[in-house]
């Protein structure tokens, strides 16, 4: 596991526009351009883990592309999905077809592929990477998913890996071997449901989470109402043995 996180804020602010279009750039394999201001902002936490990457980016006004030289470099084994938080996101795929994103829509696309993003308001995104493998399997038809807007209201699952997958980018402490493969399949999981699952890996999916819910349920249960029982269990096997020493003929004098 490691914790990466890098801001133009900690930079002087004659330095910050450099470290946008170029240091930033370089790092993301894009083309990024600032639209306002001189001073532009990126921020971007992130946690590296075994087949899963999550990122929160935070980016002033810009304009930014992959190019297929760019694209060439990145891996076609990994997809990402992608998740603005507070504002709209603007994709653009070739010459003629744009995807507008509003916050909490989803966008699923290969690593390699080539596109262009507008925005015109500083805002956040979610990043997830995970391999294609992990996934591939588990979904219908993955490939009819890429590139194509999916909706907060039609996908509740996108909430969910949203306050994960942010949560998670922001994490600075160390996880151990067992939550860092838990955290990892339970995103995997989100991921295939948001992604359309084959109905068996959709029952499996939300099985494991309705076991991870009794099992908080049965902890609570366990810390409340048990003490509740067991103050007047106590009181009745202390009334039955006040009665035992009245009938038993060996404590009578």
């Amino acid at each position: 596991m490691s914790y990466w996180e890098f801001s133009s804020e900690n930079l002087p602010a004659t330095e910050r526009d450099n470290a946008f279009r170029h240091v930033y750039s370089t790092i993301a394999n894009m083309d990024i351009q600032p639209r306002l201001g001189p001073s532009p902002l990126i921020k971007v936490n992130s946690q590296i883990l075994p087949d899963l990457n999550a990122h929160k980016v935070t980016m002033s006004p810009h304009s930014s592309q992959r190019t297929h030289s760019q694209a060439a470099k990145e891996s076609s084994d990994l997809m990402s999905l992608i998740i603005p938080i507070d504002g709209r996101v603007n994709v653009t795929l070739g010459k003629d077809t744009t995807i507008s994103c509003m916050p909490g829509d989803g966008l699923l696309m290969p690593n390699d592929a080539v596109y262009q993003v507008q925005t015109s308001e500083t805002l956040s995104i979610a990043v997830t990477t995970v391999p294609i493998k992990l996934i591939y399997p588990r979904v219908k038809d993955l490939e009819s998913c890429f590139l194509k807007r999916i909706t907060r209201e039609s996908t509740p699952e996108l909430s969910l890996l949203l306050n994960y997958a942010t949560s998670l980018a922001q994490f600075r402490n160390n996880l151990s071997q067992t939550t860092t493969s838990v955290t990892a399949q339970h995103i995997y999981d989100l991921i295939t449901l948001i992604a359309g699952s084959r109905i068996e890996e959709s029952m499996l999916a939300k099985q494991r989470g309705a076991k991870a819910a009794r099992f908080k349920l049965i902890s609570r249960i366990s810390t409340i109402i048990l003490p509740i029982m067991i103050y007047p269990l106590a009181k009745l096997l202390s009334g039955m043995a006040s009665l035992r020493n009245i009938f038993d003929p060996c404590s009578m004098t």
